[in-house]
């Protein structure tokens, strides 16, 4: 199945070299319509000018929801294509230690032709970096150890679960004051008839 719902974030890249560079980054893809994630990987050698080993992300090495970015795809695409597509890297890095960004662009190509060009993507950066890739040809790859998974785990319907005292339908009787002589106060209360398999509860 192909969809053109796709998001990217980036996981982190080691490489780099005085002049000829070589280089691996790591993404994770998903897509809300298919319901599918992947780990994707990019590896070849390239031209540019420096090191860089780091992951991206927070602090906490986690990938949020909030890193990441739509994918501008040229069509629909599905995870199968982009597994083996070739493409190109262009990024830079600067890190030291938890402080640090990192930025590139991205694009792919498989035999169908292009599956997205020059897609930025960019993210705080944590390790040891300072590197200006100019160019990265390589190849894309789906994560042997994790391969594809669903985005979203299916859940069962709320109290499929719990404890049948949980799931008892009940119905609140309406409640009513008045002020009676002596300044009592009596409480009325307006009681639904209950329908089967229901209680009726009072405040």
């Amino acid at each position: 199945m192909r969809s053109d719902n796709w998001e990217v974030a980036a996981c982190g890249s080691v490489g780099g070299g005085p002049a000829l560079t070589g280089g691996i980054w790591v993404f994770q893809f998903r897509n809300r319509s298919l319901n599918q994630r992947a780990t994707v990987g990019f590896a070849g050698p390239g031209v540019g000018v420096g090191l860089r080993a780091g992951a991206s992300g927070d602090n906490n090495l986690a990938i949020e929801d909030d890193d990441f970015m739509p994918l501008d795809t040229v069509g629909p695409m599905s995870l199968d294509d982009l597994n083996g597509a070739t493409g190109w890297i262009n990024s830079f890095d600067f890190a030291a230690g938890p402080l640090g960004y990192g930025g590139m662009l991205i694009t792919a190509n498989n035999m169908r032709g292009s599956l997205f060009g020059f897609q930025p993507v960019h993210s705080p950066a944590i390790g040891l970096a300072g590197s200006v890739n100019f160019w990265t040809v390589g190849v894309w790859g789906i994560s042997l150890n994790s391969g594809i998974r669903p985005y979203l785990i299916k859940r069962e319907p709320m109290g499929q679960n719990l404890p049948p005292w949980t799931r008892i339908k009940c119905r609140v009787a309406q409640q009513s004051i008045s002020v009676g002589l002596g300044a009592r106060v009596h409480y009325h209360y307006d009681a639904p008839v209950p329908m089967p398999g229901e209680s009726v509860m009072t405040p």
